[in-house]
């Protein structure tokens, strides 16, 4: 079975990240596409046209258009790849919610600025949203994650994120893992400590905040550093069992476990036992998988809803903090 697809927004996470046929990455839609027999891209949408021949590097056939609306005269579309800006999300999804043959929508991260979008979304569209916050379909997290709900690590201690680049830019990565691999917690008490360099309009916060998780209280740390010195974005997982680090630039999950150390046996210390290689080379080959999985009944889909809300709530939560001083 090969899905049809439409691409709405033609930049950098469509094409521009990774435009080269025969690298081995796969870190745009069109090259993920490209590489996915199941998947077609008949057609794409953008209000310019400055990224269509090198599209057609691609898909020499792909149909072209500038107006959004065309796609409504389509009746073959299966799944629409929404990777316009945020604020547009809403009004295009609205205008195509009664598109008789769309399957899903893979709409790139945030989904809308505001909670009032989400919960006004109509449920046609509702129960076909993918939002691509892409870690969560990477293979080894996925892993991650049944190994916390199977208590392979035991309780979770800390959380430490360290990062750049804006806490919502960025740090709306860490937040939307935290719920994908604990099931949607609810996480409180934020409390922002200081304020770093970041991107406009999103300065990098350090930030405490606590996640209850099985009637606890785990706190999570956000230590936000200057991008103008280096970019970085790793998470430490301390367990009560052990501890996982993921390194974003290294491509690494590190898994320490805690044992009876050898020379002095009255102290537990941490062992490195595994280091996993994560695909973040290829991430976004992944999102495709997990469409025809669900397509096709192999798997579970996530609550993209429930996901997106307590992402929101987090923002919400602080800009209340950061505008109104609470």
């Amino acid at each position: 079975m090969t899905l049809n697809v439409a691409l709405i927004g033609l930049g950098n996470i469509s094409l521009l990240f990774d435009d080269e046929i025969n690298t081995k990455t796969v870190l745009s839609h069109a090259k993920a596409l490209y590489k996915n027999k199941h998947f077609h891209l008949k057609y794409c949408v953008d209000i310019n046209t400055n990224n269509e021949s090198k599209l057609r590097n691609f898909f020499p056939k792909v149909l072209f258009y500038t107006n959004v609306l065309e796609l409504l005269k389509q009746t073959d579309i299966d799944i629409i790849v929404l990777a316009t800006p945020t604020s547009t999300h809403f009004d295009i999804l609205t205008k195509l919610k009664n598109h008789p043959s769309i399957k899903y929508f893979l709409v790139e991260k945030p989904l809308f600025d505001t909670h009032n979008s989400l919960d006004s979304i109509d449920e046609k569209i509702a129960n076909k949203l993918i939002i691509n916050y892409i870690r969560i379909f990477e293979p080894n997290i996925q892993e991650f994650k049944n190994k916390i709900q199977n208590k392979q690590f035991g309780t979770p201690q800390r959380i430490v994120l360290t990062y750049t680049k804006g806490t919502k830019n960025n740090g709306s990565h860490f937040i939307s893992l935290i719920n994908f691999l604990f099931s949607n917690p609810k996480i409180d008490n934020l409390n922002i400590l200081s304020i770093q360099d970041g991107l406009q309009n999103d300065p990098t916060l350090d930030i405490i905040a606590y996640m209850n998780y099985e009637n606890k209280e785990t706190p999570l740390y956000l230590i936000g550093l200057d991008h103008n010195k280096y970019s970085v974005f790793d998470i430490d997982f301390y367990f009560e069992n052990g501890k996982v680090r993921i390194e974003d630039t290294e491509q690494n999950m590190l898994i320490s476990n805690a044992i009876q150390d050898e020379t002095y046996t009255t102290y537990t210390t941490l062992k490195k036992s595994n280091n996993i290689k994560l695909d973040f080379d290829r991430i976004m080959k992944y999102p495709y998988e997990y469409i025809y999985n669900i397509i096709n009944n192999n798997i579970s889909p996530i609550n993209f809803i429930e996901h997106e809300k307590k992402n929101i709530q987090f923002y919400n939560k602080l800009e209340r903090k950061e505008f109104f001083n609470e």
